[in-house]
């Protein structure tokens, strides 16, 4: 006997209980039919199918239980056997297999089965043309034993035809289509998962051609590259019930993300933000190095409600958060959600409110692509061209190249340069390496930009704004990037982008998305000497450390300094000392009275730099808090945030 069964692989041995069940009842009942009770013999009219069905029975068991001694087994109390199918040639193979197997032995053809499709089925009628040909036919019939044993089975066959047996087969056999139909039309109550952390990168490197071109023309949220967790989204979206709830513990870079914001719209347009419970300031996942939030939404729309999002208290175990109103879910351009994740808004919604997007200051782009970064590796010397800096060699106002070595494919490099008249950097480049640009730094704690007044510097990994509007000095734009208020703004809009150690993301896009005020001429001039003399403060602070450290260097014959030695301003003499035996340096006591002299007042003069140079800085935010108006309340969130 031979069944195919569409179910989940812990319902088959269910499934053919109850099958072997009701077939012996069937069987029983049959052997049975009309018995009288107390005289054990048959009052059946049709023929005495007993004894006809049993004499092409009783060889037919002989012959395959009975062969050297074996006892026969009844069918029922047999074990039975299970395949999976994987694929759809399998499939229709078994299905030809079992039909075949029908038509062999001259079984009924099935009302439903016969609009299955195998290999051998009439592409007009969906009827294999065997099995039309019903009882009679002798066609498919094998010679010899076969036919003889059909010969026994065919009274049987005919009391099944007409029992309920058939009506039972019958009411459980389908067709393909309907078997394997989607179940759960109405969707479901609850759907909850963990996505896999995929980035977009590797989803396009691990899909084939054709994998990849079904996500992106099947999923409307896909726009541009996105993570593979954003198809799960909209994938458990879609087989939500109405009033269903979907609860997914994600990145949350999708709140923030520029590839996220088909999904924020998609969500804020059709669903309810039920919570977001933040988990970013914990190790949800030791292997993975992502800040994973838990978001839960309902399939409603149309009314207004509150979003609760926050964390859960380690000590009381109970939920923290805030509510906030779903019709202000876009105040922020392109549906930035991240702001939920912190208490920033109030007073960056403050700063939005007068400004203006930071693209109208000037071009933002990134100031190389990953493949020309590869390609300027083969072009670093150390002679002349381009100065060439990256986002580890950017600072707030200045670059430390020619002080901290560049780090390009484990090389490290202290003065690189790219070629002024290499024609593998593009003319597009040529022009923007050139030019005046502010660079920021791709990656950082916080905003780290310094202003290329005099075209001098190329730059891999890091994003730029050049082209200045005649509406905006860039000494204020510069300022303005780095003040402690801008930085705000960005960690309220784009804390959902957060990396490990807690880093920030100021890529173009995001770059884009930030404000600046535009103020009177006059009132951004007034930037213009804090910034020159905040820059030179900090060019001279570095001089005088490096000095320090080259007549360190000298003095002992020390190549590489240890890391306390090149912050050396932040010892004092006992610690510098300290530092000295540890490198094996024995000082006489009168070299000893020289060398505190010596370090003493070069450590004075480094602290009153620093001294300066952080006064100006406070000037600068300052300045920044009375363009915006910020109150006394609010300017104390912003310094101790």
């Amino acid at each position: 006997m031979h069944m195919l069964l569409v179910c989940e692989e812990d319902e088959v041995a269910d499934i053919v209980r109850k099958v072997k069940g009701r077939t012996s009842r069937e069987l029983h009942r049959y052997n049975n039919k009309g018995m009288n009770k107390e005289k054990g013999i048959s009052n059946d009219p049709d023929n005495d199918l007993d004894n006809d069905l049993n004499k092409g029975f009783k060889p037919l068991v002989k012959s395959l239980f009975e062969k050297e001694g074996e006892k026969s087994v009844p069918l029922w109390t047999q074990k039975f056997g299970c395949k999976e199918i994987k694929d759809h040639n399998q499939l229709a193979n078994t299905i030809d297999y079992i039909r075949n197997n029908r038509l062999k032995h001259n079984l009924p053809p099935n009302a439903r089965s016969s609009n299955i499709k195998g290999k051998g089925i009439d592409s007009t009628t969906g009827i294999d043309s065997g099995i039309d040909r019903g009882l009679d036919s002798r066609s498919d019939i094998g010679k010899g034993t076969s036919h003889d044993l059909n010969k026994g089975f065919k009274p049987l066959v005919h009391h099944l035809a007409k029992s309920s047996l058939v009506k039972i087969i019958d009411n459980f056999t389908t067709t393909v289509e309907h078997a394997f139909r989607t179940e759960h039309k109405g969707g479901f109550d609850v759907v909850i998962g963990n996505p896999p952390y995929v980035s977009a990168n590797e989803v396009k490197k691990f899909s084939t051609k054709e994998q990849y071109n079904f996500l992106k023309s099947n999923y409307e949220t896909a726009k541009g590259t996105v993570d593979l967790y954003i198809y799960f989204f909209e994938r458990g979206m879609n087989i939500l019930h109405p009033n269903g709830y979907l609860s997914y513990i994600t990145p949350n870079r999708f709140l923030s993300a520029s590839y996220g914001t088909a999904l924020r719209e998609h969500i804020i347009a059709n669903y309810e933000i039920e919570s977001i419970v933040n988990y970013s300031d914990k190790k949800v996942f030791p292997d993975a190095s992502t800040y994973p939030i838990i978001t839960v939404l309902a399939n409603r729309s149309g009314m207004d409600y509150d979003v609760n999002s926050g964390k859960f208290n380690e000590l009381t175990k109970e939920f923290e958060g805030k509510p906030f109103p779903s019709k202000r879910l876009q105040i922020i351009d392109k549906s930035i959600l991240g702001f939920l994740l912190n208490d920033k808004l109030p007073i960056t919604e403050k700063v939005i409110n007068q400004s203006d997007t930071l693209a109208v200051a000037g071009v933002i782009n990134a100031t190389s692509t990953a493949s020309e970064a590869d390609e300027y590796s083969t072009l670093i010397n150390q002679n002349s061209g381009y100065k060439l800096i990256n986002t580890g060699t950017i600072d707030p106002y200045f670059t430390t190249w020619g002080r901290e070595e560049l780090t390009d494919k484990g090389a490290k490099h202290l003065f690189p340069y790219l070629p002024k008249d290499s024609e593998t950097i593009s003319a597009n480049r040529h022009n923007l390496y050139s030019s005046p640009k502010i660079i920021i730094s791709k990656i950082g704690l916080r905003c780290e930009a310094f202003y290329d007044r005099n075209g001098e510097y190329a730059s891999i990994n890091t994003n730029c704004i050049h082209s200045f509007s005649d509406d905006f000095v860039p000494e204020y734009l510069l300022a303005w990037l780095n003040s402690k208020l801008y930085n705000y703004t960005f960690e309220c809009l784009f804390d959902g982008l957060r990396m490990s150690g807690g880093y920030l993301l100021f890529s173009a896009p995001n770059l884009k998305s930030t404000s600046i005020k535009k103020i009177d001429s006059n009132k951004q001039m007034a930037f213009v000497p804090l910034v020159r003399k905040i820059e030179k403060q900090i060019l001279t602070h570095l001089e005088l450390r490096s000095n320090f450290i080259e007549h360190f260097r000298s003095k002992f014959s020390i190549d590489k300094p240890s890391m306390k030695i090149q912050n050396w301003p932040e010892l004092d003499f006992n610690g510098f000392l300290a530092e000295l035996t540890k490198a094996k340096v024995k000082l006489s006591l009168e070299e000893e009275a020289e060398w505190m002299q010596y370090f003493n007042k070069k450590k004075a003069e480094a602290n009153a730099l620093k001294s300066e140079i952080d006064r100006i800085d406070r000037k600068i935010d300052q300045m920044v808090y009375e363009l915006y108006g910020l109150t006394h309340e609010e300017i104390k969130i912003v310094e101790n945030s």
